[in-house]
């Protein structure tokens, strides 16, 4: 089977449809995204919907949670809680029950995908570096696990006896025999110096990845962010891709 795997959405819509269509034309047999649907983004529920009626899985991420509970509720900063508070506000009540019931881990063709990690915490875990990385192997399970939440694509690999190693997700990685643990990145607010979409494609059989960087017109959405008073500093940080 050969997935496509997005996340970190974050109300980008343009962004979304690019994706989507970039990896159909992948041939994907299962579209599977990592969460973050909203948060960030003008687009909320459109996004939702354009989920909703392509049936495509999600779990849920933190600013999926956040957008239920409300901008008290959450760790994020006043700019971040600000369009949490405004996203909840906008959104219909079809949308909110669906964000209410993504959940926070699923299994597909073997793999497992979660928005953050396995560590069981009430506070949503960063893998950022070898550290945390070691953290959520000590509960990861399965062999291969597909996350986002940092907005940067990073594969983290386990062997036992071994450190923990964090590289940069690249083309031809050949996933078997260890854990690991395939950051795909961001659809819409990438943070690693490319203002791409991202997104990956993984053959369940052969266990390789490709990753795809898509390009899409910003305007609209930058238009729209403008227009609400969202904050310049998110504004820049999409045209930045950092």
């Amino acid at each position: 089977m050969k997935l496509g795997i997005f996340g970190d959405v974050h109300g980008n819509l343009p962004a979304l449809k690019a994706v989507y269509e970039q990896l159909k034309k992948e041939q994907c047999n299962k579209i599977v995204c990592t969460g973050d649907i909203v948060g960030y983004g003008p687009f909320p529920g459109e996004c939702i919907d354009f989920m909703i009626e392509r049936k495509i899985d999600s779990v849920c991420g933190n600013h999926d949670e956040y957008t239920l509970i409300g901008y008290l509720g959450a760790e994020v900063n006043e700019i971040a809680g600000d369009v949490i508070d405004w996203t909840r506000d906008v959104l219909h009540h079809r949308h909110l029950k669906w964000l209410a019931e993504l959940p926070k881990k699923m299994t597909i063709a073997g793999c497992d995908f979660v928005h953050a990690s396995h560590v069981p915490t009430k506070k949503w875990f960063y893998i950022v570096d070898q550290k945390s990385a070691e953290k959520n192997f000590e509960y990861q399970q399965s062999e291969i696990s597909f996350n986002g939440h940092t907005h940067v694509p990073v594969i983290a690999t386990h062997v036992p006896g071994m450190p923990v190693r964090m590289t940069k997700l690249k083309d031809g990685i050949v996933c078997g025999g260890d854990k690991f643990m395939i950051n795909v990145g961001s659809v819409g607010q990438p943070r690693d110096k490319n203002s791409k979409a991202c997104c990956v494609t993984f053959d369940t059989k052969t266990k390789e990845l490709k990753v795809i960087r898509v390009k899409y017109d910003q305007t609209p959405v930058l238009d729209l962010m403008k227009e609400l008073g969202f904050s310049k500093y998110l504004q820049n940080r999409l045209k930045k891709g950092k």
